[in-house]
């Protein structure tokens, strides 16, 4: 009985709490600003209910049908500002990016798996993030990524991507560090499911910690693995560096060497309010450098075998047309006696473009990481909060007809000029999937490169063909099913056929 009457005083107070802060924020509205539209919340649970059953990009072209492009709904008790216009991205997240490039603070990435937002990725707009972003694009700049790391797409391609990953953050690979990162990969993939969000939910959660831990017990899990991984690669590579005399050219190792590196834990980019603070001085401990190191792993890997799988193969074999004008480009520049490098690159401008196609045509999702306001904004004349959890979704400007002649066809000449020279880059017809303004991916030309010596490694030589049936007719690849931006992407299988002239030996004189 005792129970049913707790239960019962906490319903009643959460309610009670929800309507006086609507009415709070009614009546706080500034001086001729709106509330965004959107659906009427209930209580406790917000817009849950109506999101049941919706893809994100389902509920998302849903309610933009009837409330506009940018609206606000609520999962469970937390706000989100959605926007699904490329021109309201733009004027957000780049014009007014020191307003709209912080991150919201989540329970699972920010506080348990990040230890208070120790990480490039989910750290507060401010003085710790421009810190670490500083430090990771000495690691990946252009020049950086085409002298120095190279993608190996003879090799399985998961594991090949995390040995070159492996290598660039820590200066090691083996059978057994890959099996342990991918363990990693997959359980960081739970700490961004939205249905692991509880405590932004439903946060009077937080007042009873025996349920939340009990809740976020996939959190702890996943951080002591990281934490067990990146301790032991530390330690190696301190032995490394102290038995070599320095000798070590991993990111890692250039980290250790040039900058003193706290053993205790200095930063708290959030308790601190670091992203307040004009002070230009700044301290590394150990976790911000393992979260750096481990951010390149677990970001690098995913992003790159699904945009080689569910994007380049996937749309290639049911395009061959586009296939023979990369073979042309690549045989007439290569002359069949070497593979491509970075040197090749303004000889094979469709190559480059059709990347980007992949890009823009079939993206690994349609949306950003998460971001936040730092103070409060008038927009069109909405009044967007302080502390609004900020979600983008850029299909419209990859499926724009003002910005692209064949927007719902796969057409690398999107990207080529008049003379067949690949186009400089525009803010916004160049993909989106790498992000805009002060938090894009730092990564973009890591990413960028590895499928472009993927495709160009196997278009040398190989045609990539559909599977064939029983009788011999192929199977031609419905790309629906491998919606990149869909949970249980469906498996699929192609057939690589050597071309003309493309013997084992010809191969092994290549490499």
């Amino acid at each position: 009985m005792e129970s049913i009457t707790l239960l019962f005083t906490l319903l009643f107070a959460t309610i009670i709490y929800i309507l006086f802060e609507t009415q709070r924020k009614k009546s706080n509205l500034p001086n001729g600003s709106i509330p965004l539209p959107g659906p009427k919340p209930l209580p406790i649970i917000g817009n849950l209910h109506q999101l049941k059953g919706l893809s994100y990009q389902g509920f998302v072209d849903e309610f933009t049908k009837k409330y506009g492009p940018i609206f606000q709904v609520r999962f469970g008790a937390n706000p989100w500002v959605v926007i699904n216009d490329y021109e309201i991205i733009r004027d957000l997240l780049i014009k007014r990016g020191s307003i709209y490039s912080s991150r919201p603070f989540n329970e699972a990435s920010t506080r348990i798996y990040y230890e208070g937002g120790k990480n490039i990725g989910f750290s507060p707009y401010g003085k710790y993030w421009r810190a670490m972003r500083a430090l990771a694009h000495q690691a990946l700049t252009q020049k950086m990524v085409d002298n120095n790391y190279r993608f190996d797409p003879t090799k399985d391609m998961r594991l090949s991507l995390i040995d070159l990953l492996a290598t660039i953050s820590y200066g090691q690979k083996s059978e057994n560090l890959s099996q342990k990162i991918e363990q990693m990969i997959f359980e960081f993939g739970e700490i961004l499911n939205p249905r692991n969000y509880y405590i932004e939910m439903f946060p009077w959660l937080k007042y009873f910690p025996f349920l939340a831990n009990r809740l976020y017990s996939f959190a702890y899990k996943a951080k002591a693995l990281v934490r067990e991984i990146s301790t032991e690669l530390l330690k190696d590579l301190r032995q490394r560096l102290q038995e070599n005399d320095g000798e070590e050219n991993s990111f890692a190792a250039l980290v250790l060497k040039n900058m003193d590196i706290s053993s205790t834990i200095v930063t708290k980019p959030y308790e601190d309010s670091l992203e307040l603070d004009e002070d230009n001085s700044f301290t590394f401990d150990e976790v911000d450098f393992m979260n750096l190191n481990n951010s390149f792993l677990i970001s690098g890997t995913g992003t790159t075998v699904s945009a080689i799988r569910w994007s380049g193969y996937a749309i290639l074999v049911n395009h061959p047309e586009v296939q023979r004008k990369i073979q042309k480009e690549l045989d007439e520049c290569l002359q069949g006696n070497r593979f491509p490098s970075p040197q090749d690159d303004p000889k094979l401008p469709y190559l480059h473009a059709t990347v980007k196609e992949c890009f823009r045509y079939r993206p690994d999702r349609n949306f950003l990481l998460q971001h936040s306001t730092t103070k409060d904004d008038i927009y069109r004349g909405y009044h967007i909060p302080a502390k609004s959890t900020i979600l983008v979704s850029y299909k419209s400007a990859h499926t724009s007809e003002k910005l692209f002649e064949r927007p719902n066809e796969f057409y690398p000449e999107h990207y080529l000029d008049e003379n067949g020279q690949l186009r400089k880059y525009d803010e916004l017809r160049d993909p989106w999937a790498f992000g805009k303004g002060r938090r894009a991916c730092v990564g973009q030309h890591l990413a960028e490169r590895n499928l472009l010596t993927t495709i160009s490694y196997v278009l040398t030589l190989f045609d990539i063909e559909n599977d064939i049936d029983q009788t011999g007719n192929p199977i031609k690849l419905n790309l629906k099913y491998v919606e990149s931006d869909q949970e249980g992407k469906e498996p699929y299988k192609l057939r690589f056929v050597p071309r003309s002239g493309v013997t084992l030996e010809k191969i092994m004189q290549m490499n």
